[in-house]
């Protein structure tokens, strides 16, 4: 099985946060990363609130969350 043409020792869940927190600390940056939050969110609602139906892409509601966790960090600041 192939994801995004990755072999399966390639593809990693986690990718994406691994580069971000990597790109952040280069760059002296707060790194937030929401994923806690949304699967706290998921476990509540039901996963497919905070993604589109058949798509890893954020929903409004996902959107929604992520604006909340970024203005609650930007608060504490």
């Amino acid at each position: 099985m192939t994801y995004h043409a990755l072999k399966p020792t390639e593809w990693r869940s986690d990718r994406v946060e691994i580069e971000l927190r990597s790109i952040c600390a280069r760059n002296n940056l707060d790194c937030i990363l929401p994923t806690a939050q949304f699967r706290q969110q998921a476990a509540r609602l039901a996963p497919d609130r905070l993604y589109l139906v058949g798509d890893p892409h954020w929903s409004r509601e996902g959107h929604e969350l992520v604006g909340r966790v970024l203005a609650e960090h930007i608060l504490r600041r």
